[in-house]
């Protein structure tokens, strides 16, 4: 509530003030379950749940576009999508690819949902729809050795692909062949390497996680880490998402 002065009054006037948004967040797998922590701090899981079994691929994406962030779990190549993260409800199941293919989660049209790319070596077979059929294109990108993630690196809406060798980040924004639009280095090149919009900025940047200390960098530029903190175990698989879509 804010008072307003106006010759000599006073009054009252209600101002609806939004929070600021909190970006993307981590969680943690162990086995079957999941421990979503809603701020990028030291702290329990704010929210813990069972879903499927320990040998599911988990996959996290906004599948519906309602801003939130669910897993999907694959098993071969079936694909089994849940639009909550207690997933107690099976939103659909598809089948993309071959059972051994490295899978990619991305928005690559920018039409606010994420959809499924299959690596096979430097080429990206990109589907954008949560339905089985071929890939809508195919991109070839880096080398078949390379670490691949995968961001919206300039806020445009639309995820496109980083190539990293050693600690040297090739940053392409546009789902095309051709070579780097920026090149930068960031951590070791022995470091887990996580993606997400940390800032809330629309635009994604990484993460070195060594042990459980997470090292956030929120520009794609050679520097030191704007925070650190500590979440889970050395030994956790850990996924990264938007878990309350705010």
């Amino acid at each position: 509530i804010i008072v307003a002065f106006s010759q000599g009054h006073a009054a009252l006037v209600e101002v609806t003030v939004k929070a600021a948004p909190r970006g993307d967040t981590l969680g943690i797998r162990r086995g079957a379950e999941y421990h979503f922590r809603y701020s990028l701090s030291t702290g329990p899981a704010d929210k813990t749940v069972r879903m499927g079994m320990s040998n599911d691929v988990a996959l996290v994406g906004d599948w519906d576009g309602d801003g939130k962030d669910t897993l999907m779990l694959r098993r071969g190549n079936v694909n089994y999508v849940y639009n909550d993260l207690d997933g107690k409800t099976l939103a659909r199941s598809f089948q993309y690819g071959a059972a051994g293919d490295v899978v990619l989660v991305g928005d690559w049209d920018g039409d606010g949902k994420d959809t499924l790319a299959i690596r096979r070596g430097n080429a990206f077979h990109i589907r954008n729809s949560l339905t089985t059929g071929p890939a809508d294109r195919v991109v070839n990108y880096g080398l078949a050795t390379d670490q691949i993630l995968v961001g919206d690196w300039d806020g445009d809406g639309k995820d496109t692909l980083m190539v990293r060798r050693g600690n040297e980040n090739h940053v392409r924004n546009s789902l095309t062949t051709g070579k780097a639009d920026r090149i930068f280095n960031y951590g070791l090149a022995s470091d887990r390497i996580l993606v997400g919009d940390w800032d809330a900025d629309g635009k994604d940047t990484l993460m070195v996680r060594r042990g459980n200390e997470n090292h956030v960098r929120n520009s794609l530029t050679t520097g030191k880490a704007d925070r650190i903190f500590n979440y889970g175990l050395a030994t956790d698989t850990v996924l990264v998402g938007n878990w309350t879509g705010k």
